[in-house]
Parts: structure tokens; C-alpha cells; sequence
């Protein structure tokens, strides 16, 4: 496996693990579907990205960053709006591979 494979499949895991994050976090009951609410570290529904768990706050800079989300404002606050979800990192690192 070439080092810019490996490169582009460890940014594919990344994006993978920080949606994962991203949707454990945070609060699902918002409507319309692709709209998240965040929450702090107890899990507790907060208005604010400043408000939001560090967990959150990193996992939502870096899917802004790659282009999967942004942030949406309303009369509740702040809120992630999905753009898209990460495909599945794709292959597998073998013995073979390495």
C-alpha cells in the first residue's frame, strides 16, 4: 500500500470515527432529519457549539472542515445540519498491505 493510500484511507477512518462521535453525542430529537442538537458533557441539550461537549466541538470542526456539516442557527440556538454522512472506510490494513 502506497503512503498516499495509506493516508487517504486513515483521513477516510477519521471522518468515519468523528460522525460516529458526532451522532453518539448529540441530541436526535430535532426535526427536520439532518438536524442535531449538541450537548455537554453530561449529555444534557445545550444552545450553543461553545456550550457543547469537547468531544462534540472536535468532531464538529473537523466534519465542517471535510465539508459533512455546518452550523445552523434557529430560535432554539445552534445546531449541526448534516450535508452528508462519510462513506465507510473502505479496505483493510494486512500483513500483505504493510
Amino acid at each position: 500500500m502506497s503512503q498516499d493510500a495509506v493516508n487517504a484511507w486513515g483521513i477516510e477512518i477519521a471522518d468515519e470515527c468523528m460522525f460516529a462521535l458526532l451522532t453518539a453525542e448529540c441530541s436526535m430529537g430535532m426535526e427536520p432529519e439532518g438536524v442535531l442538537g449538541f450537548t455537554d458533557e453530561s449529555c444534557a441539550e445545550v444552545r450553543t457549539l461553545g456550550e457543547s461537549s469537547a468531544g462534540m466541538k472536535q468532531a464538529f470542526a473537523w466534519l465542517s472542515m471535510r465539508g459533512f456539516v455546518r452550523l445552523g442557527k434557529d430560535e432554539h440556538g445552534e445546531h449541526v445540519v448534516v450535508i452528508a454522512e462519510p462513506k465507510p472506510a473502505r479496505g483493510s490494513l494486512t500483513a500483505e498491505a504493510a
